[in-house]
């Protein structure tokens, strides 16, 4: 009798560890988002002050471009509007003297504002030479280097890695028991450790060829301790 429910012990053991094997699928680390960063403008790359493998926040200066031109036309609008205000302050004296009409009050007001324009304008032609990051990520690969000039290609790649994706491909006969909103518990592969929970984010309306649908996890990655391309096996409870 008592081998009898020892082997029964064995058999629902193995049963229930086939079963908790059966709920874990192969999925794949992924960035949250990648992203090829370049310049609006053309010229040439005067500083790239990061490199692969740095981490960089979202707009932090990561390229320049040479600038001595915008520079140099930026401070001379700035003098002129400063001179111009200047004369307009000093007409507004006169003509509370009576010494000068209202309509040359008129058009040193006039001409203040065309310059704060013109300034304003090289201001912005000057910051466009500036590249900064638009994300919270790491440089992927650099594509280009201080002294090669900028044009259409894009002079770094950047990936997101906090939230982090899990990738699954999943059998059709689990279609429906999976639900945006819906938890899962990530387990990436060595030198990974750990298990991680998860959001169910996005679920394919369509299966492939092959009878399975995709499915993304959402991972909180704050720490940068799942990388990105990782294999991994997931797990959705009640699945």
């Amino acid at each position: 009798m008592t081998r009898m429910v020892s082997a029964c012990a064995v058999a629902l053991f193995v049963m229930t560890a086939t079963a908790a094997a059966a709920q874990e699928l192969d999925c794949y680390l992924a960035p949250y988002m990648t992203v090829n960063v370049g310049s609006e403008v053309t010229g040439v790359l005067s500083e790239v002050p990061v490199d692969r493998g740095d981490y960089v926040k979202k707009g932090e200066v990561i390229a320049r471009l040479d600038s001595k031109v915008e520079q140099e036309t930026k401070e001379l609008k700035r003098e002129r509007l400063e001179y111009l205000s200047r004369e307009h302050e000093r007409k507004k004296q006169l003509f509370k003297k009576g010494i000068i009409s209202s309509q040359e009050i008129d058009e040193a007001q006039t001409a203040v504002k065309v310059a704060q324009r013109e300034y304003d304008e090289a201001v912005q032609l000057l910051a466009r030479r500036t590249i900064k990051s638009t994300i919270n990520g790491v440089v992927v690969q650099r594509f280009l280097s201080p002294g090669e000039r900028v044009e259409e290609k894009p002079i770094m790649k950047l990936a997101q890695i906090d939230p982090i994706n899990a990738e699954i491909y999943v059998p059709a006969a689990h279609l429906g028991r999976i639900r945006v909103g819906g938890a899962a518990f990530i387990r990436p592969e060595p030198p990974g450790k750990g298990e991680y929970r998860g959001v169910v984010k996005v679920i394919d309306p369509v299966v492939d060829a092959g009878g399975m649908y995709g499915v993304r996890v959402e991972v909180r990655n704050p720490k940068h301790l799942l990388p990105a391309g990782l294999k991994c096996q997931v797990r959705f409870p009640g699945k």
